[in-house]
């Protein structure tokens, strides 16, 4: 079995939403292998300033991981009952996971995805389709069987970047 990479490229940093303030990305995973190549984009917490000691700014729940390469599994989610990505070893972070939803209210630290991103003039404010991008990205990690996920990779990774052209605000 082949490994699997996927990117989250973030694009626009600590916006100001309705829903607090978010940063939002693209999520880019290369399945060569299977299925094809698939774009969906993505939501997160704040960005802090990581070139300090990642636990002296972070505000839980509220704090988007600090950039790296991280392992990814799959396993079921004991909130949301179903199977779902897990990132391994996330410096001053436990249980981020890749998962539905719509705005930063919504990410608990984890990454949101959705297929359509909600903009108000020129900033985004929300996800739009969360069920049928996590569907999409499940589909190209594995399958269900059972009561059982088989990936059909040998191992996932994720890197986190920001986008040289990335807007701050």
């Amino acid at each position: 079995m082949a490994d699997l990479e996927m990117e989250l490229r973030r694009t626009h940093i600590n916006i100001a939403t309705p829903n607090g303030i978010g940063t939002f990305g693209e999520l880019h995973v290369m399945d060569s292998l299977y299925n094809g190549y698939a774009s969906m984009y993505t939501c997160e917490d704040m960005v802090r300033d990581y070139a300090k000691d990642i636990a002296d700014v972070k505000v839980s729940k509220e704090t988007a991981i600090p950039m790296g390469v991280y392992e990814v599994v799959v396993t079921m989610s004991p909130k949301f009952k179903r199977f779902l990505p897990l990132l391994l070893n996330v410096e001053n972070f436990t249980g981020v996971r890749i998962h539905s939803g719509a705005t930063p209210k919504h990410t608990d630290g984890c990454l949101l995805v959705g297929t359509r991103i909600q903009w108000s003039r020129y900033f985004p404010v929300r996800l739009l389709d969360g069920e049928k991008a996590e569907a999409l990205l499940m589909s190209k990690l594995g399958k269900v069987v059972g009561n059982r996920f088989e990936p059909f990779y040998n191992k996932m990774f994720l890197t986190v970047v920001i986008d040289d052209d990335a807007i701050w605000n």
